[in-house]
């Protein structure tokens, strides 16, 4: 590409404005429009500007109404098919789940077919439908189905879709990398897509290595979360909600082994978000050897369940006062998790008021004392309380 400068032209490679541009570009859901209009102001980058403007797109930040983005952009793409093949990352806001927001985001649906990485952010419960059946229609590499509204608003979020017709969506999809379901109802209601049996392939998503399952009301159940291994057999990031029983702990421990030698990021929360007893994964822990990082309840994986996990480098533990004991006495071993470098510990408040002031000292005691075998193994460390920031020590 021909670039200008001081009466001086020079031979530029499209690669390397590519990167210089790459460089600049924030990461944000606002739209793109700080950077890409300067580029049309030389002509001759009029070709890449566009394809750069085009190729990533977020729209639905809440600060205009759908009429003055959605709309323009859509007769846009509407009258240019190669400007609609180019898009390849869309990311769709509705804040206030508005039924004008969804109606544009599925008719952009429908015209971009390249899209690979999608972003749903809200959605009116009357275009729900349409909405699944065109992303059901593309080949994705990534998507996000997460909550984005303001505090101010009063409605309800109604569910996307069921676990079933979720997992349906990832068969179809090969190319996939990253799922997130985050903050966002599952449906309980009887699967549209009829029957409960899903007929896959070992191994249909290969390159899926990212799954964060934090949806509110229901969750996958123990027959999906088995099949969801079978599915992906490399994972090495998993962020999941966990149901106090049996037989969901059970599965989650068939997964977390199926993929322990790819595991490298794992955040375990319960289910119904208060941090009471869950079942205790201790069988799948001795092979989690490549963990790195690690979000999880002392419940769910005490400390003595943590020997063996040599490559662990940061660490977020909400722990009992026993556990809180237990991994005092264990950090004081430098072999013990000898590679962790950043431990934040939160305890569960939730203990009768009687107990309460005695409770907060044993815990700040035992801080201390943690705190003090951290700064000496070079360990970053903060601690906190349940539903409370954690303070720096």
């Amino acid at each position: 590409m021909l670039v200008k400068a001081g009466g001086i032209s020079v031979q530029v490679a499209s690669e390397i404005l590519d990167q210089i541009f790459e460089e600049l570009e924030r990461n944000t859901f606002s739209p793109q429009t700080l950077l890409h209009p300067l580029l049309f102001v030389c002509k001759e980058w009029n070709e890449i500007a566009s394809r750069r403007l085009y190729q990533s797109i977020s729209i639905g930040e809440g600060y205009f109404p759908a009429s003055l983005v959605c709309q323009p952009l859509l007769r846009t793409v509407q009258g240019n098919s190669s400007l609609a093949s180019s898009i390849r990352e869309l990311r769709l806001g509705s804040p206030y789940h508005s039924l004008e927001d969804s109606f544009y985001h599925t008719q952009l649906l429908r015209v971009c077919k390249n899209v690979t990485h999608l972003g749903i952010y809200g959605y009116h419960q009357g275009y729900r439908d349409a909405l699944n059946r065109e992303v059901a229609g593309l080949d994705l590499i990534e998507f996000t189905l997460s909550r984005f509204t303001p505090q101010a608003y009063s409605g309800v979020l109604v569910p996307f879709c069921t676990p079933f017709e979720m997992m349906v969506y990832m068969s179809r999809w090969p190319r996939l990398r990253r799922i997130v379901v985050e903050d966002v109802p599952f449906s309980r209601v009887k699967n549209s897509f009829g029957g409960s049996n899903l007929q896959i392939i070992d191994g249909c998503c290969p390159f899926f290595h990212e799954i964060i399952l934090n949806p509110v009301g229901t969750t996958f159940n123990p027959e999906q979360l088995r099949l969801l291994a079978r599915m992906a057999p490399g994972v090495a990031a998993l962020s999941i909600k966990i149901e106090n029983n049996p037989e969901a702990t059970e599965a989650l421990e068939a997964c977390l082994q199926h993929w322990s030698s790819s595991l490298i990021h794992l955040t375990i929360t319960p289910f119904n978000n208060s941090f009471t007893d869950i079942p205790s994964l201790a069988t799948a822990c001795p092979n989690l050897r490549s963990l790195q990082s690690l979000t999880t309840l002392s419940t769910a994986i005490p400390p003595g369940n943590l020997v063996g996990m040599s490559e662990l480098k940061i660490m977020t533990y909400f722990a009992t006062a026993e556990h809180a004991e237990e991994l005092l006495d264990a950090l004081r071993d430098r072999s013990f998790v000898p590679s962790l470098r950043s431990l934040t510990v939160f305890f569960n408040l939730k203990v009768k008021r009687a107990a309460r002031f005695q409770f907060e000292n044993f815990a700040a005691e035992t801080c201390d004392s943690i705190h003090s075998i951290c700064v000496d193994r070079k360990i970053s460390f903060k601690y906190g309380f349940e539903d409370v920031p954690a303070n720096k020590r």
